[in-house]
């Protein structure tokens, strides 16, 4: 019959337990596990800005066809009028924004017109903004002169 170890005898004082994590290792897994978190958490953000940004030039294009829609329809530029989420223009022309979207004032004549708009959460859009110009047909950093 084989005799049982005592606890005594294999070093282990009666509080210690044979299972478990040393201290060391839970905080070296805290850390490493803080680490990752402080790379992450930078790149998630940037990926909002970024995703902020193309909702702002998406608002932007829709803006811009219905305004180009209204101008084949009624060969004037329209007169913008935003309420909450939508931009109107005229009788029956709507377009709808992004949220956050704030879209600047109409600018021009029928055949050279330009449009902007900022988005307060965005990275580009927050600072240079974006605008239209109808001469360009696209959508580019910068305000309207």
């Amino acid at each position: 019959m084989a005799l049982k170890e005592n606890p005594m005898e294999s070093g282990l004082t009666p509080r210690q337990s044979p299972g478990g994590f040393p201290f060391r290792e839970l905080v070296a897994v805290v850390l490493i596990l803080g680490l990752l978190a402080g790379i992450a958490v930078p790149l998630f953000l940037d990926q909002r800005k970024k995703g902020h940004d193309a909702a702002a030039k998406a608002s932007l294009n829709t803006v811009a066809t219905a305004i180009t829609s209204y101008i084949a329809t009624n060969d004037e530029l329209p007169t913008v009028t935003v309420t909450d989420s939508t931009a109107s223009f005229g009788f029956g022309n709507a377009a709808t924004l992004d949220s956050g979207v704030i879209l600047g004032e109409l600018t021009g004549t029928i055949d050279t017109w330009c449009i902007d708009d900022k988005q307060p959460h965005g990275d580009r859009a927050k600072v240079k903004g974006y605008k239209y110009l109808s001469t360009k047909e696209k959508v580019e950093e910068g305000q309207c002169d």
